[in-house]
């Protein structure tokens, strides 16, 4: 019974990554507002009810490890030993999670290339952003700083991860991304308001 389930997995991750690169193949080519549900299910060989089984809508499939990456992110603000600051918490995730994406650069430049072509997709992007900065902040919140001062600072933080993440995507060799996210968290640690006045 075991080894049928893991079969089973294995045949439905194979769909899933199926229909994630058949959608990324028609968005580069033709955009993502003209491409259709039925265009993606069709180069993925599916129906259109499978597609339904997999991702909730079109814009979801643009972003196929959101949920995955955002239950992992939360697990390890949630995993805080005791002595650790909520800022410090909430660097050892991101740098953390900067580690995945490193594995991920190819996938991620054709995912940013997808985003930015679509206005559609760039407000969904920031949609869904906000699931991540409200985590943030809640964590910010734990030593008693006011919520709405946590919001503004995790608005912060996400404004910085994404600077970061955008300058890494752009350069010409992969560098070192939990590096260089490290680096962004100490020098906004450090006060860039000194350095700027």
């Amino acid at each position: 019974m075991e080894a049928m389930t893991t079969v089973r997995e294995q045949k439905k991750a194979l769909t899933r990554d199926a229909l994630v690169a058949a959608a990324w193949a028609l968005f580069s080519r033709q955009g993502f507002e003209a491409t259709t549900v039925d265009d993606i299910a069709q180069r993925a060989d599916v129906s259109r009810r499978t597609f339904f089984r997999y991702f909730p809508s079109k814009e979801s499939v643009v972003f196929p490890r959101h949920e995955e990456q955002l239950g992992w992110f939360l697990s390890l603000l949630a995993d805080a030993p005791a002595a650790e600051s909520p800022y410090q918490t909430v660097r050892r995730a991101c740098v953390a999670i900067g580690t995945e994406y490193m594995g991920l650069r190819a996938e991620m430049e054709v995912q940013r290339r997808v985003i930015e072509a679509s206005p559609r997709l760039i407000a969904y992007d920031i949609q869904l952003d906000q699931s991540w900065e409200v985590a943030i902040a809640h964590t910010l919140s734990r030593d008693g700083t006011p919520p709405d001062l946590a919001a503004i600072e995790a608005g912060a933080i996400l404004g910085m991860i994404r600077a970061v993440i955008r300058a890494w995507l752009e350069a010409e060799e992969c560098g070192d991304l939990p590096a260089l996210g490290a680096a962004a968290f100490d020098h906004l640690a450090s006060g860039v308001g000194r350095r700027v006045r």
